[in-house]
């Protein structure tokens, strides 16, 4: 049994995404789109990295902007604005888990962040704070943009 426990052990910690990607994967996000919306090429205005944190792991974003070169209008990679928000390094789903963790879980902010660095996610205290705080205001933000559809579903004889 004692034997059984210790490869359990040696195999779960080879298999953490920290021990198979000892450096974070390079991923490459460019606009989804080659021309602007007023028929103009778009040509690469600059490209920039940023390291970003998801619950899967760390991986390294290598975006390319582009820009028109007629009307000056600027174009980033949805698929990025998808995971993570601009100027944030923290994705979405880490923002999620923290959130659900301090209010519908209701632990400390030192039990997440032990949580997640088993997930290879490293935060500070004040990190998972402000996460914590930031998950709130979208949360109330998404409230406040869903009560007309929910006012119009609760209205008798709305058909729904």
């Amino acid at each position: 049994m004692i034997t059984l426990n210790s490869c359990l052990a040696r195999l779960s910690w080879e298999t953490l995404p920290s021990v198979l990607f000892p450096q974070p994967p390079v991923v490459r996000f460019a606009p989804e789109r080659d021309t602007c919306h007023c028929g103009e090429s778009l040509l690469v205005q600059k490209t920039r990295r940023k390291k970003v944190l998801t619950m899967i792991g760390p991986f390294i974003a290598h975006e390319t902007v582009a820009q028109c070169g007629a009307c000056s209008r600027t174009f980033h990679s949805d698929a990025l604005l998808r995971l993570v928000a601009s100027h944030c390094n923290v994705a979405y789903d880490v923002l999620v888990f923290v959130g659900q963790a301090l209010f519908r879980r209701h632990r400390s902010s030192q039990e997440v962040r032990g949580e997640l660095i088993v997930r290879n996610v490293r935060l500070s205290i004040s990190e998972i704070e402000y996460l914590g705080r930031k998950f709130v205001m979208y949360l109330a933000l998404a409230h406040k943009m869903a009560t007309p559809r929910i006012r119009h579903r609760n209205v008798p004889g709305s058909g729904t």
